[in-house]
């Protein structure tokens, strides 16, 4: 179903007084899944796709679609459809962002020498070679002009009248009217501009991976900086600070930089509300517990772990350590030091193991069966 205003559009049927009835869209979808998976078909539990972003995007080129992508701003979902499109075509897509982007970005009327007006396309739009366009903050256009222009490319996947040669998908990118309970600046949308769309995503900060673009991209400071966020700081905490705000923490930090200026400016001088004290002591060198600090003691933990089982069922505070630190860890990183979750993991209480395998994406839970199961 399309989002209109940045909600999922309803499927209901009036109750007998003309009164809207309830949602009938999850029930259906609940429906489907269970015929598909009688009839022998892997598919993933409704309303729940991992990695939906790239899988998506990726279906979008391979079938000349037109998605939205909606999410929460500094999600991170702009890197990754730019990334995708990399992956997929072998260059960048073309992007525009909404805000900053005229009419004449697009194209520009042009003097005939009959006295009419042709329109000249930007050069981006011409050649014969695989593009993909991405619209990001979508629903900020700049002018009516502009979006307008925009309407026939997502309708018709032509500009001015001239089919654009060589366009594979495209995806709009916005933000929803609300985020931690302010309204951002985004304009409404009819249905008859959602439907449009092929597929439309409404996603969370959860729903992409990108911690794992970060500790590949920047190494051992994301991992620290990571680190902060899963454990030093609390929900409310983790809310405001961003996907985008943890990488201009990184990149602050690499120049030298006051770390404060990377949180989100609220305005009179007043930073997003998270404190960075824990954060400059973790980038300072305070001793903190992760994967390589237990990777150095491998045996002592290992000691720990088997004492803490003498004492019972429900572990010590080694246990809990462990269990953080292997909970926390992106896929990467449990990778990368797959010999200390194979030694530490197996010692684990039966109630901490489970949490591995219980709730988590496909690619993780057979990293966990596959340290389970090792020399069964």
């Amino acid at each position: 179903m399309p989002l209109v205003d940045g909600r999922r559009l309803r499927l209901t049927v009036p109750d007998e007084d003309g009164t809207p009835g309830r949602d009938e869209a999850p029930a259906l979808l609940e429906r489907i899944v269970a015929e598909l998976r009688r009839a022998g078909a892997d598919v993933p539990a409704p309303g729940h796709l991992p990695d939906a972003v790239r899988r998506v995007v990726r279906e979008a080129l391979r079938r000349r679609w037109a998605v939205l992508v909606q999410g929460p701003p500094g999600c991170g979902k702009t890197e990754v459809v730019k990334e995708v499109v990399r992956e997929e075509l072998g260059r960048d897509p073309l992007y525009f962002s909404l805000p900053v982007t005229n009419v004449e970005d697009l194209c520009v009327p042009l003097p005939t020498a009959d006295g009419t007006l042709d329109n000249l396309l930007a050069g981006v739009f011409t050649g014969q070679e695989p593009k993909a366009i991405v619209w990001d903050e979508y629903n900020r256009p700049k002018d009516r002009s502009t979006f307008a222009r925009l309407m026939e490319i997502t309708q018709e996947w032509s500009l001015a009248g001239r089919r654009i040669e060589g366009l594979q998908a495209q995806v709009a990118l916005q933000n929803p009217p609300y985020h931690l309970g302010r309204k951002l600046l985004v304009s409404r949308n009819t249905i008859a501009q959602a439907s449009r769309f092929t597929v439309s995503l409404d996603i969370g900060p959860d729903d992409i991976p990108a911690n794992e673009w970060l500790i590949g991209r920047y190494g051992a400071v994301a991992e620290t900086v990571l680190e902060w966020w899963k454990n030093d700081i609390d929900d409310e905490g983790r809310a405001w600070i961003t996907k985008r705000t943890l990488e201009r923490l990184i990149r602050l930090h690499g120049r030298g930089l006051p770390l404060e200026m990377a949180k989100i400016y609220l305005g009179d001088g007043e930073y997003a509300p998270v404190p960075l004290t824990d954060l400059e002591a973790r980038l300072a060198s305070r001793q903190v517990t992760g994967l390589r600090e237990l990777a150095d003691d491998l045996d002592g933990w290992a000691e720990r772990l088997r004492l803490a089982a003498d004492e019972g069922p429900e572990g010590t505070d080694a246990s809990d350590v462990v269990h953080r630190v292997l909970a926390n860890a992106e896929l990467p990183q449990l990778r990368a030091h797959r010999g200390t979750a194979a030694r530490l993991a197996p010692l684990l209480p039966p109630k901490l193991k489970a949490t591995y395998l219980v709730g988590v994406d496909g690619e993780r839970q057979r990293f966990w069966i596959e340290i389970f199961t090792a020399g069964r």
